[in-house]
């Protein structure tokens, strides 16, 4: 699966994956992170907020509640057209600036700053990222295969360590029936997985698992599973 696979997908407007609302999960278990927020801190400004990086991001409107939660926001997404369309749907206009091969957007929006690095996540590095206190990866993990020999998600979990210096994440991945869901994206993470991926860093805690009848767009069946990931 190439960056080509996820542009094409964008440009056409094949999105099934994009919700029309806020993830309810990310509402229900948002507090386990215990981030400073500029409600509970009574703080004006973001600066003196905690800043959550959601990695490929799309045009989640996760970003818009995370911000009006008081959070600064930063964004890692691949495709222009879903980061055009998440300021456009946010009605804020952002600057632009190029920084080597990604591309920098900034806007403020609820009183919070929102930062979305447009480009490939393996092209970033964590200077101009910044500070980074918590990770919520909604969409990221599961959409990426690890198969020989590219091990895209191998890749992608040691990347998000990097770039945010191994910060708590909140982590939705899905429990889907093999028989039934042969057309991944999004794919199936086992627990054992996750603990390859991430258990030398983090203490993994499952907090929910949920069934439901239909998961993908192909109706696939399964569990939506959330995890908290804390730093060891």
């Amino acid at each position: 699966m190439n960056p080509e696979f996820w542009q094409n997908r964008w440009d056409n407007n094949q999105i099934g994956w994009h919700q029309p609302k806020v993830n309810p999960k990310l509402m229900q278990f948002f507090d386990t992170l215990q981030l400073n927020t500029g409600l509970n801190t009574g703080q004006s400004s973001g600066h003196s907020c905690s800043r959550i990086l959601v990695p490929l991001c799309g045009k989640t409107l996760d970003i818009g509640w995370l911000a009006k939660q008081g959070l600064d926001v930063v964004g890692i997404e691949l495709a222009q057209p879903a980061v055009e369309q998440l300021f456009e749907e946010l009605e804020v206009t952002p600057d632009i600036s190029k920084h080597g091969k990604v591309t920098h957007y900034h806007a403020q929006y609820a009183k919070q700053h929102i930062d979305i690095w447009q480009g490939d996540i393996f092209d970033m590095s964590a200077e101009p990222i910044g500070q980074v206190d918590a990770i919520y990866d909604r969409a990221g993990l599961v959409a990426l295969p690890d198969d020989a020999p590219d091990y895209l998600r191998t890749r992608y979990a040691q990347q998000l360590i990097r770039l945010s210096g191994s910060a708590k994440q909140l982590l939705l991945t899905f429990d889907l029936n093999p028989e039934t869901h042969v057309s991944p994206p999004p794919f199936i993470v086992t627990p054992e997985m996750l603990q390859c991926y991430y258990g030398q860093h983090y203490q993994i805690e499952l907090l929910d698992k949920v069934y439901a009848d239909k998961i993908t767009s192909q109706g696939t069946s399964g569990y939506f599973v959330t995890w908290l990931l804390a730093p060891l």
